[in-house]
């Protein structure tokens, strides 16, 4: 009995040996990520080129592969389908939207997405290696589904105003190694390149709070000056033409108001179209000048560059709330502004200087950014 039992348990083997060598192996290992060039096609060719130059995958569609497995019991073919999942997040830059699902409006027709790369193209070239993506999906636009299958918003969009006139949303989200960007096919190149200096300067946020021993010295410097209410004033109206004398600016500025036209405040350093904007009111270069220095005088001082909100309602007056804050100012001016520049603006304050050193030197040294 015994060598019976031996003799069934050695069949048993032999036939689960003979299983697993029919088995296959149904995974395929290949980069998945991968653009191949193919030159009859223009679209893919540009994206073979961006990919080979940046190694950055740009896509249209969130169904970025398809591998044959096998035929089922009907003879139909079966595949494995590779998608991107933009809403998975290890981290997020919206962390609010951490439980959705994300609904694609894909950019269609040749000429608007090769629109789209031309501009991405642009784009990765002035950005460092280190804060290039792994992949750009490139749509039109995105809802947001929440769990219980509601839209609770719509990330880019296009309103038709009439007469050939048409608003423009942009939009982005940055997750881990990966992001998707909204309505490149139709924005100008002033608006794009807009939000590519909003997104370098998300992508080296996220960089930047990796040196934690660095940042720590930053926040060493003004320690006990966060937080607080009122902390900065900006001229009034008699106070701006008194700056300015009885030039004809000044009669201009006491016309539109000081609140209006920025004077000393955040606006006249970090909104990147505030020159465009005063010149186009017939103001000079020189009271643009004049607003960055004015504004540079009310916060340097105390070691700050932005305060706690840029827009002109709650928190504007007050200093960074956090050093978290603080730094995404700095890091904000960096990117904006050559260190000449900051050097002209900002080099008789000495603990602004002390700050900015800190970022520069991350940026620069360690992430690769050209100031």
């Amino acid at each position: 009995m015994k060598y019976l039992i031996i003799t069934i348990m050695l069949a048993l083997v032999f036939c689960s040996c003979q299983k697993e060598d029919a088995l296959e192996n149904e995974l395929d290992f290949s980069n998945v990520f991968e653009i191949t060039d193919n030159p009859d096609d223009v679209v893919q060719h540009a994206r073979f080129e961006i990919y080979d130059k940046y190694n950055v995958a740009v896509y249209f569609n969130d169904t970025i592969g398809r591998q044959f497995i096998r035929n089922d019991i009907n003879g139909n073919p079966y595949y494995r389908y590779e998608t991107l999942d933009m809403s998975w997040t290890f981290f997020s830059s919206n962390d609010e939207e951490s439980n959705v699902s994300y609904r694609y409006f894909f950019t269609e027709g040749e000429t608007r997405q090769l629109q789209v790369l031309a501009y991405l193209n642009s784009f990765l070239e002035g950005l460092s290696e280190k804060l290039r993506p792994a992949m750009i999906l490139a749509v039109d636009s995105v809802y947001v589904v929440r769990a219980d299958g509601v839209v609770s918003s719509v990330i880019g969009w296009k309103e038709d105003l009439g007469e050939g006139s048409y608003a423009i949303n942009v939009g982005y989200r940055n997750n881990f190694r990966g992001m998707f960007i909204t309505s490149l096919a139709d924005v100008s190149n002033d608006l794009a390149e807009d939000l590519f200096v909003k997104i370098t300067n998300d992508l080296a946020l996220v960089r930047i709070n990796n040196f934690t021993t660095e940042l720590a010295s930053f926040g060493e410097i003004t320690p006990d000056d966060y937080g607080k209410d009122g902390t900065f004033v900006y001229p009034t109206d008699d106070e701006m033409v008194e700056d300015l004398g009885t030039t004809a600016d000044s009669i201009y500025v006491h016309y539109y108001g000081a609140s209006w036209l920025g004077y000393g405040r955040p606006d006249a350093m970090f909104d990147t179209g505030y020159e465009e904007e005063i010149t186009g009111q017939g103001l000079s270069t020189d009271f643009v000048e004049a607003s960055r220095v004015k504004y540079a005088s009310i916060v340097g001082p105390l070691g700050f560059v932005m305060p706690a909100n840029i827009l002109t309602g709650t928190g504007m007056r007050n200093s960074p709330a956090t050093v978290e804050d603080d730094i995404e100012g700095f890091t904000q001016l960096a990117l904006m502004y050559s260190p000449e520049e900051v050097e002209h603006y900002w080099g008789g304050y000495p603990l602004v200087m002390q700050k900015y050193n800190i970022i520069a030197s991350i940026l620069e040294d360690e992430i690769g950014i050209e100031l």
